[in-house]
């Protein structure tokens, strides 16, 4: 029986290891090194993907033929990456609205919960302070702006929101 050749698309990406990187690995385990490093992994878990002793994945990372792949697959997780700070950022609002409602939780001696007590006007006043920069930063993704009086027209956020989810990857783990 002969083996098939079977062509491949020209609309997929083509790689070629550039020369300057370790041999110690497929192709497949370097281009999977080089996202686990843009995403913040560990060295022990890039250098086993690389198959290389720890101490060297600093001269690996450091080479211009490294940089050069993590400015070609960043495209590809920058999605991911933005999808995973924007749900951080969402827990992060909800936290404080949580907090914002039930107030500070009080302990006794014991370390046994005795209730609840509002926030202080100081700690109300640099919640706002803190958040107000996030808040613009999602109206400015989602294309809300505000008028004078700071409030937005449902219409511009219905239409903000609109576009903001279209140029997204939308996926399941998003939700």
């Amino acid at each position: 029986m002969t083996a098939q050749i079977i062509p491949i698309p020209e609309s997929l990406p083509q790689f070629r290891r550039p020369v300057g990187l370790p041999y110690t690995c497929t192709d497949e385990m370097l281009l999977e090194a080089v996202k686990v490093s843009l995403v913040g992994g560990e060295p022990a878990e890039i250098a086993k993907l690389l198959n290389v002793p720890r101490e060297t994945l600093r001269h690996w990372m450091g080479s211009k033929e490294w940089n050069y792949l993590k400015d070609w697959v960043w495209p590809e997780i920058k999605g991911v990456v933005h999808t995973e700070l924007v749900g951080v950022r969402s827990k992060i609002i909800r936290q404080i609205g949580e907090r914002l409602t039930t107030g500070d939780a009080q302990y006794d001696m014991r370390g046994e919960l005795v209730g609840y007590r509002p926030i202080k006007a100081r700690e109300l006043a640099d919640m706002l302070t803190k958040t107000s920069e996030v808040i613009h930063q999602i109206e400015k993704e989602i294309g809300g702006i505000r008028d004078d009086d700071g409030k937005i027209s449902l219409n511009e956020l219905a239409a903000g929101l609109k576009r903001y989810a279209q140029a997204k990857d939308v996926t399941p783990e998003s939700a």
